[in-house]
């Protein structure tokens, strides 16, 4: 918005604003970015067309950004059946065992228990041969040698 108006991209900015403005329907860059304006609550940014302090605006975006893709990630984290494990011990957030574990297949199979991309019963039992439903209830997923859940935990322990 601060550049000339004699530049082409602030002139193809103001048409496409226009379409936006004038047709609801249309769909163009213009119409996504003030939908995502409104989404991260800068609608006000789109009514004036100003930012303030641009430095301050890009960062206050980066971290509602940030904030509403972490808060998706844990809804949708909670939804499955699967990684049960994981649910509990998990953060958005590196995790220090990557950097721990100096050796690959540990740091590999560790990784694969915390994401559920194992051979155990629980997850196992959900993979069902062609003719479905061939699913292995929940509650029917035991352990070959001690005849109970055989999930993450009971693995652990």
């Amino acid at each position: 918005m601060t550049t000339d108006i004699n530049k082409y991209n602030k002139k193809i900015y103001l048409l496409l604003k226009n379409d936006c403005e004038n047709n609801i329907r249309v769909k163009n860059w213009c119409s996504l970015l003030k939908q995502l304006l409104c989404t991260l609550g800068f609608y006000e940014v789109w009514l004036f067309q100003e930012v303030g302090n641009a430095s301050v605006f890009v960062s206050n975006v980066k971290q509602r950004l940030s904030d509403q893709f972490i808060q998706g990630w844990d809804g949708r984290l909670n939804i499955p059946s699967r990684a049960s494990l994981y649910k509990h011990i998990s953060s958005f957030k590196f995790k220090p065992y990557l950097d721990i574990c100096n050796i690959p297949k540990f740091r590999y199979s560790l990784t694969r228990l915390m994401v559920s991309t194992h051979r155990l019963n629980i997850e196992c039992g959900r993979w069902a041969p062609p003719p479905p439903p061939n699913i292995i209830p929940v509650n029917e997923r035991k352990c070959q040698n001690c005849n109970v859940l055989e999930d993450e935990y009971h693995f652990v322990l």
